[in-house]
């Protein structure tokens, strides 16, 4: 465009581009509904005209450590203003950017929830930020990678010239490692790579060789993940097998109700969220009754937490029972608070004979219900 336009695009004193990131976003999201045969909502630029608000154009010049700032030439920022053409028949897709600094002269001016649903940028492949303005949310190393892939529609990876030396910062690495291979065979690989590296010992924090040595091989897998002969192909031809279940799980955390029910039934059969969410598609993919449909059980549950919520409030008052609960606190390293309502499960669970009731034994279990 530097031969069309008459205002630069990226200003002498600083490192990226200003408002004609507009015109690369709008080409963007052509290019996007192509790729799906779809129509996304279209940008209206209206003429470029000279602005005096220099924002972060001046971001290279900062670094300089200038006794003066350096004078401005007219036109040195150039804008305009951007309306979203949007209507009934435009779909309006959730989008997942991964990549480098450039995105936010894209996000902060053109009016990203107009054009999509749902909005979210990994900042380097490190730092997540969601929503119109993007805002940070937390380090992408706590997501479920799994689920967030499958949740949008495209994930646009992008960098520039300068950083193609960086790759994808790890991005393809471990979208190719999520998405094609069990976390079983994920963990096979690290611990066989961590056999094949030399002892060492790090003696100034006195952390073991062998958690050394695995973190050397986590580190070396995200980097190959070519090191599975199964991903050491041009084309992935295998499939991680949660990816089923991902998707199911997916639209039942969305559902409120839903969520609650599984909640209560995993108290009665001795059963994480994440058991409960398997147990639960193992039966949608089965055509069995859903957990979520007992109402029994579910009111039992209920139940059995508000007899819980009772005996926190009573514990304390209890001060044989408050002598144990501190040397539990002591023993486990957890909080009296946590350690009270710990025992306030044990005992409601022990009183009505849950603890024989183990989701992973018997996931048909029907459970006995008080008269």
């Amino acid at each position: 465009m530097k031969d069309t336009t008459n205002y630069p695009l990226i200003p002498q004193t600083g490192g990226h581009w200003v408002f004609p990131a507009v015109y690369a976003a709008d080409s963007l999201f052509q290019f996007m509904g192509d790729l799906k045969g779809i129509e996304l909502a279209k940008l209206k630029i209206g003429p470029l005209h000279e602005s005096d608000n220099h924002g972060a154009d001046n971001d290279l010049e900062q670094l300089l450590n200038l006794s003066l700032p350096i004078r401005k030439r007219n036109g040195y920022r150039p804008t305009a203003m951007v309306i979203v053409e949007n209507d009934s028949t435009q779909l309006r897709p959730k989008v997942l950017f991964v990549g480098n600094s450039f995105m936010w002269g894209i996000a902060n001016q053109v009016p990203m929830t107009q054009v999509f649903d749902n909005v979210e940028f990994w900042y380097y492949f490190s730092t997540t930020y969601i929503g119109d303005p993007l805002t940070p949310s937390g380090p992408v190393v706590d997501l479920n990678l799994l689920e967030k892939f499958l949740d949008f529609d495209y994930i646009v990876w992008f960098t520039t010239g300068n950083q193609l030396n960086k790759g994808t910062m790890g991005f393809a690495q471990s979208a190719i490692l999520t998405l094609g291979v069990d976390d079983s065979i994920r963990r096979a690989y690290i611990d066989r790579i961590a056999d094949t590296l030399c002892p060492r010992r790090d003696a100034i924090n006195r952390v073991s060789t062998d958690s050394i040595r695995r973190q050397e091989a986590i580190t070396i897998l995200y980097s190959h993940p070519e090191i599975i002969p199964e991903l050491d192909a041009e084309t992935l031809m295998t499939q991680n097998s949660e990816i089923a279940y991902a998707r199911y799980t997916k639209d039942i955390r969305k559902d409120s109700t839903w969520m609650a029910a599984l909640e209560a039934q995993a108290f009665l059969r001795t059963a994480s969220m994440h058991q409960m969410l398997h147990a639960e598609v193992d039966h949608i993919k089965a055509g069995k009754p859903l957990y979520k449909d007992k109402e029994a059980e579910i009111r039992f549950a209920r139940q059995c937490r508000q007899e819980v919520q009772a005996l926190v409030k009573r514990i304390p008052n209890n001060e044989k029972m408050m002598e144990i609960v501190r040397q539990q606190s002591a023993e486990y390293d957890k909080s009296i608070e946590k350690t009270i309502e710990d025992n306030a499960i044990w005992l409601v669970r022990d009183k009505y004979g849950l603890h024989r009731y183990r989701l992973i034994d018997d996931p048909d279990a029907e459970i006995p219900l008080p008269p």
